[in-house]
Formats: C-alpha cells, structure tokens, sequence
C-alpha cells in the first residue's frame, strides 16, 4: 500500500472520529433545553420584554434554528416582534476549540410593530439607551468554553444578520391618539455584517413603501447611537401621507411624487446631511388664489445640512433650487433656540430667463402677464438677516442684475438692463439703461429709508435721443385731418367722463431729480437741450424749469399735477420765444404746417383736468398771449373764405410784420382778440371759436389803397369806407364753421363806420342842419347805405 493511500486513510478515520466526538459535544452541551433555560431569561433581561419561542433544532453543520420568536410589548399584551423562524450559524473550528462565534443569523418573514405614542415617544425607545457600561463590554470572546459562554452574557460576535421578506407596521398616535394613522413597509430585506455593541457595524436595508421601492445602507453604532446612512427613495406617491405637511403647505395637494438621494451622518444630538430631494407631478391650488396653481410641476432640491440639535442651530451650507429648469440656490443658518428663531441667509438667482420662466410655469399664473411678452435676464443674490417676525427687516442686501429685460403694453416694447442694489435700507440703481426701440435712456436713482412708509430719494435721466411718439404709442402720425375729425367726432360721441379717465394713484414717495435730453421728439417737433427740475411729493407731480431748444427759439415750461385726483388735476405755464411758427406749428399740426409764418413770443397759463381728449376738451382752462413778427399767412380755410368773399385774390397770401393777440379758452369755448398789421393789410378778429370749430367773430379790415382797387366791391362802398389816404376800412362778421367760414358784413358797425365818415365829410351840412330832424337823418343814412350796396 502506497503512502499517499495511507496517508488519506489516516485523515479519513481522524475525521470520522472527530465528527462523532463533536456530534456527541454538541448534542450533550448545547441543546434545547440548555438554549431555552439560558438564552430566553438573558434575552427577556435585555430586551425587558416577554419573550417566547417555539421549537429548537440544533445540528452539528445547521446551526441553531429557533421557529415561532414572539416578542411582546413591554404592556404584555401587544406583539411587538415576531418571527417564523430564526437560524444561527455557528463557525465549527472556533467551536473546537470551546468559542462560539455567530458566522449568520437568519431572520424569515418577521412582522415588527413600531408605534409614535401620542407623548411622542416610541414602543422601542428604551432599546436604545444601553444599559451596561461600556467598560464592561467585550463583543468578541476567545478562549472560553461553551458552557461558560452559555452561562454568561451571550455578548457575542455576530458576523451577519439577515432579516427576509419582513414586514414593519407603523402606527402614528401622535397626530391622532382617537383615529392614529398606519403605514406598512413590506418585503423588508436588512443585512447587518461583524455586529458588536461598542463598534460601528455596516447595515443593509431595502423595503417596498406603498409600492415605491426605498433602499437604505450605512453604519450603525448601537453604544453611541451614531451612524452614516444612504438613502435611496423611487418616486412615492406622497398624498397618504398628508396629516405631516398638510398644515405646512400654502393650498391644497392634489397629487406629488417624491423621490430622495440622499447621505446621513448621525449622532448624538447632530445630524448632517446632502443628497437630492425631487417633486415631480405637483398640483397644488393656491389658499389665496385658487384661480392659480401648479400643474404638473417639476421641483428638484440639492442640499447639505447641519441641525446641531443641542444647540438648536440649522445650518444650510447648499440650497440649490430647480423649479421647471428654473433656478434658485440659499445658503444661511436658523438659530432655533429663541422662541422667535434668528435667521441669517442668502438667496441666489442664477442667471434665470424670464421667457422660459413664463413659459415653464404654470398657464394659470402666468396668464394675466402673458401680454406683456416678459423676456430677460436676472441675476443677483439676497441677504437677509434678523428674528423671522421682523417682517421686511430681514431684508439687508441685495443686488440684482437685469439683461435686456423686455416688456410690451400695448405698442410699446421697453426694456432694462444695469443693477439695483439695495444695502442699508438704501435703493439705488447703478447703469440702469432704459431702451425702448432703437432709443436708450440712462437712469440714476437713490431712494433712501425704503423700509419707511413714505419713500425719500433721488433720480437723473439723460439720454441722446427720446421720442415721445414712441412712448405714447404713436409711432404713425395721422396727416389726414379728415380721419382726425371723424375719430374726434367718434370720440365726442362717446363722451367719456372723469370715471374713465386714470388714477387716482397714491404714491408713498419724496422725490426730486432732473431730466437732460439732447433731443425730445413730439409729433414732428424736436427740441433740442432739454432740461428739467422735477419733484414728486404727497402725490403732487411738480415739473420745474423744462427748458428747450424749439425751432430756432426756446421753450420754457412749468406745472403741477395732481396725481391723487380721479383724471389727473393740472396747471402750470408755457411760454415760447424766437420760435420759427412753421416747424413749430408743423411738428405739432402736420397739415398747418404751410399756413402761417414767423418768429413767434407766446405766453400762456393753464388748467385742467383729465388726460382723454373729451375730457381735456371740458375741463381745460387756457389763457394767454402771442405776437408773431416779420410772418406770412397763407392757405387757411378762414383766410380763403375771406378773400373769396371780397373778390381779392391778393388776400390769398399775406405778408405781416406782427400778429398778435390775446385768448382765453375756457368751457370748451376760446375768446380770442387778434390783430395783423402789415404795410397792406390790417384786420382784427374779435369773438369765440368752440371746441367743435364753431366761429362767431367780429373782423375789422382796413386795406391799402392798392388791395381795395381790386376789390370786387360796389364803387360807391369802396368810396364811402375810404379815409384821406384811401385805406379802406370794412367791419365783417364771421360765423359757421372754421373748415366753411361763412363770411358777411358787419351791418351795425358798418353804419356806425359810415355815420362816422359822413359826419366827416358832410360836417358843415350837418351843422347847420336842424338838430330836432331825426328822421330825416334817418332816412338820408338809409338812402346812403342802399346806394352802397345797390339797392
């Protein structure tokens, strides 16, 4: 026989009787009775609970198996845990040697049940605060007999835990002692490696919750009570668990999804923790406006927190806020020792598109700015700092930064780009660059004690070029002058009263500033330099010094609004010097502007109220006066009617050295009284022109010797109106319409004018006529003014 051969035989009958003297070992030291008489009162000790088990099997290779573990609550009423079976898997060498050494413990479809009492406590909270010394623990044991392990504290080193298909019940009697709430996680699978009570030990767990699958694994230290935890939630339909946030939310929770990635470090009375937290399918009607919510709403949370519970601090090093792909990031602390917690955070906006924000959001509450056509760019942060119930004193810093930020009302597309800047309850702006069209406007302002009712602060505004069309909306002046009458006649029939009209507005401010455009734009009038002392208080617009450039002259204005009434409440001065009249009254008259001629001196007051024409036209109140030098005056409905009335086509054209003139508009009625002196012509208006273009006035002509030749007029009229120097002198009136003047003679004047002439020159006649003969001078002036005009 070969010594290999002999060899194996060796080995073979070695291990044949080792076997059979371990099985005899095992089965005369550990059996049933030894596991029941000296396991179950360590383990009702520890635990400080009933504990009962059903059959024990024990095998050299199996291990230990324990069927039926039933832990009650310490009541001893209650199942607090129970299990179908339990196996423990011992290591056979160390076993040999007289250590045992747990290498597996199998739990199989254990049942826990965990209750919040409604103290708040838990049913197992008293399983958490160890009992023995952590001096007098030794977790792993090594050179002592089976016996004396049985006989001691069982304070083993158990390799592996493994709990399978479990189920945990959750009753919440905190929220609802009559009516508590339950939760189940099923198919609970936790897997717990070298487990020891003074050390921290790596632990598996995963579950089924309300059919989301959640997955935890980390550290645990059972002493210390410390660990480190990953967490892993696939979306949750969070609606069952509505009785903890309910009261939290601003509206009503129509559907969310929660999904978590997140890490854990715990211990004693300190938490840090980072991850993500997602919220997908958000619908959520707001308390305030239930006409909006969110709908299908996409909210993502990266974060990394501290709560340092014995110190009551909250500290949030990264808040990075995703809201449909909008984004919004915080960091800050909250002490939350002080019954009114103390905050000291910041807010970051991140480049955010207000397009995409419009456009991400939901419909309902973007929809009353959708017209508005929001476009831009906004950046900035936001400190804030103080007791949480100070309200808008928390507010410290902030700057926010505006690209290209658009909007449109009605025709107009204006928009801001620059920084505002807010620190030490002081609002300013700094570059902030108005835009609309292709025009840009630099505004500087400072506001001073913002966080005070009444606002105090300062502003200049310059720009190159500002065209006023533009910001009125009226980029396409109307030169029809028959569309414009047929809209004035709509609009006067409409008859719009002061309820239509704007404001009022009540404007908490105090402020003042000044205005410096090289070039301001009304109709087709520029001005040029223009300069204004500006100043809003108590509602009161007060617009000082506006001076300019006009037409070759200057332009001086100033007035008072008041913001505070229904339509606007108004007065102020006006007064234009050295102005050529055709771009002047050509900027703001396109049709006029080949009319009139002249270096214009105008003073006027004014007032009123209402800022639509109606009511403009009815609350207006103008006075004032004009004289235009070295002119012409051509080419008016008026002016061709006269010379149409008395034959004179060289009426058509007049050259003047002044016309000048006082008025007074009032009631939607002016009164004017005129007078046009030139080397050929002189006439005088007198009388009313209505706001509908109603004339009724007094006209006194005197024509040079030259015009009223030409006159077609009888002979005898142009003999009898004629002075020494043959200027003819006609009183007219005028009435009707001023686009259809209807001209006539002025009957009573004119007989005044011609009693006059003929006392002149038939003075000796009258003389030595007889006084008492009234009628007979009655008849001569009537025989006199029938052989005038033909008769």
């Amino acid at each position: 026989m070969s010594t290999p051969v002999k060899i194996s035989i060796y080995f073979v009958v070695v291990a044949a009787i080792l076997a059979v003297v371990l099985t005899i070992f095992v089965k005369t030291h550990v059996t049933a009775d030894n596991v029941r008489k000296e396991f179950l009162p360590l383990l009702e000790k520890t635990l400080d609970r009933e504990v009962d088990f059903g059959a024990v099997s024990i095998g050299l290779f199996s291990g230990i198996s324990v069927s039926d573990l039933n832990v009650k609550e310490k009541n001893g009423k209650d199942i607090f845990f129970t299990v179908e079976a339990v196996e423990l898997h011992y290591q056979l060498l160390p076993l040999l040697l007289g250590n045992v050494i747990i290498d597996r413990v199998n739990f199989d479809r254990p049942v826990i049940s965990c209750s919040r009492l409604d103290q708040g406590d838990y049913n197992f909270s008293d399983l958490l605060i160890s009992k023995t010394p952590r001096s007098h623990i030794n977790p792993i044991i090594d050179n002592i007999n089976i016996s004396e392990i049985l006989s001691a504290t069982f304070n083993l080193l158990v390799k592996e835990v493994i709990v399978n298909d479990g189920t945990l019940l959750f009753v919440d009697k905190l929220k609802n002692p009559v009516s508590p709430f339950r939760y189940t996680l099923n198919h609970l699978q936790i897997k717990a490696r070298q487990i020891a009570f003074d050390k921290p030990f790596p632990v598996d767990l995963s579950a089924v919750l309300n059919g989301s699958n959640i997955d935890i694994s980390g550290h645990y230290d059972l002493s210390q009570q410390t660990g480190d935890l990953t967490v892993h939630l696939a979306p949750l339909d969070i609606l069952p668990f509505a009785p903890y946030y309910r009261d939290s939310l601003p509206g009503t929770l129509g559907s969310a999804n929660l999904a978590l990635k997140l890490e854990a470090d715990l211990q004693p009375g300190l938490i840090a923790s980072k991850g993500m937290v997602a919220l997908d399918n958000v619908d959520l009607i707001f308390n305030s406006q239930t006409h909006a919510r969110l709908k299908d709403t996409q909210l993502t949370v990266d974060y990394a927190l501290t709560y340092d519970a014995t110190q009551e601090l909250f500290d949030l090093s990264t808040l990075l806020l995703s809201i449909n792909d909008i984004n919004l990031g915080a960091e800050g602390k909250v002490d939350l020792s002080a019954t009114d917690p103390f905050l000291v955070a910041t807010l970051f906006l991140k480049k955010i598109d207000l397009r995409e924000v419009m456009q991400s959001l939901p419909a309902d509450l973007t929809r009353p700015y959708q017209k508005y056509s929001i476009a831009g760019i906004v950046d900035g942060q936001i400190d804030l700092s103080g007791r949480l119930s100070s309200g808008t004193e928390l507010l410290k810093s902030a700057r926010l930064n505006l690209t290209d930020v658009r909007a449109s009302a009605e025709n107009l597309r204006a928009g801001v780009s620059g920084d505002l800047v807010y620190k030490d309850r002081m609002f300013q702006s700094q570059n902030l660059q108005l835009q609309y069209g292709d025009q840009q406007a630099l505004l500087q302002f400072k506001f001073e004690n913002v966080q005070e009712h009444h606002l105090q602060g300062n502003f200049t505004l310059t720009a190159q070029t500002l065209d006023v069309n533009k910001l009125l909306g009226r980029s396409d002046i109307v030169n029809n002058s028959t569309t414009r009458n047929r809209d004035r006649s709509r609009e006067l029939q409409r008859q719009p009263s002061l309820a239509d009209d704007i404001g009022p507005f009540d404007f908490p401010v105090d402020l003042t500033g000044g205005v410096a455009i090289n070039r301001l734009l009304y109709n087709d009038l520029p001005l040029d330099k223009v300069t204004a002392t500006l100043s809003l208080k108590n509602n009161y617009l007060t617009i000082l010094n506006l001076d300019g450039l006009v037409a070759g002259g200057e332009l001086k204005t100033s007035s008072v609004i008041n913001l505070a009434e229904q339509g606007l409440t108004y007065q102020g001065t006006l007064a234009v010097s050295q102005s050529k009249i055709i771009p002047l009254v050509g900027g703001v008259l396109p049709d006029l502007q080949s009319n009139i001629s002249g270096s214009l001196q105008l003073h006027n007051s004014f007032s009123g109220r209402g800022t639509l024409a109606a009511n403009v036209l009815r609350y207006l109140h103008l006075k004032g006066s004009f004289n235009l030098t070295n002119g012409q005056l051509s080419g008016s409905s008026m002016q061709d009617g006269l010379a149409e009335f008395l034959g004179s086509t060289d009426l058509k054209t007049l050259n003047f050295d002044s016309l000048s003139g006082q008025y007074e508009w009032q009631d939607g009625v002016s009164q004017i009284s005129t007078h046009l002196d030139s080397s050929r012509v002189k006439i005088s208006p007198f009388g009313t022109i209505g706001s509908a273009g109603q004339v009724d006035l007094l006209v006194g002509t005197n024509f040079a010797p030259e015009i009223l030749a030409k006159m077609n007029i009888s002979q005898n009229l142009k003999h009898t109106i004629s002075d020494r120097q043959g200027w003819g002198r006609l009183p007219l009136l005028v009435q009707g319409d001023l686009s259809e003047p209807q001209f006539g003679y002025d009957s009573e004047a004119l007989q005044k004018q011609i009693v006059a002439i003929n006392n002149q020159q038939h003075a000796e006649e009258v003389r030595q006529a007889d006084q008492d003969d009234k009628k007979s001078v009655k008849k001569m002036l009537d025989n006199t003014l029938n052989k005038l005009f033909g008769k």
